[in-house]
């Protein structure tokens, strides 16, 4: 089964589409929950309408943040995510597939 090592991973208001590999996956349900936590730590989230950030983050087994940087975007909103990131509790990972695509992924977010 191919995997998204280092892939670039959408996060916005909607179901996020992303392009994988055929046989990949299907991580859609995964960034649901993860968009939940991730927006429940940030009620200003639709301030940052328009602009977008690219944060790698590095998530243990136990979906515990072991690391986060940023890799672009608005300086402003980019600095709220990594000051929200610190704070949330990620859904655990159901499988280990799924755990493959985001223990070391960017996320683009965009509200």
């Amino acid at each position: 089964m191919n995997m998204m090592k280092g892939a670039v991973l959408a996060l916005m208001m909607t179901i996020p589409t992303v392009h994988a590999a055929p046989g990949s996956v299907d991580i859609s349900g995964y960034m649901r929950d993860m968009q939940t936590a991730i927006r429940g730590k940030l009620p200003d989230w639709d301030s940052y309408q328009g602009k977008t950030c690219e944060v790698r983050v590095i998530l243990t087994r136990d979906a515990m943040l072991m690391g986060a940087s940023t890799e672009g975007g608005d300086p402003t909103f980019c600095a709220a995510m990594l000051k929200a990131l610190q704070t949330v509790k990620f859904p655990k990972f159901p499988n280990e597939d799924v755990y493959d695509v985001f223990k070391n992924a960017v996320i683009d977010f965009k509200p």
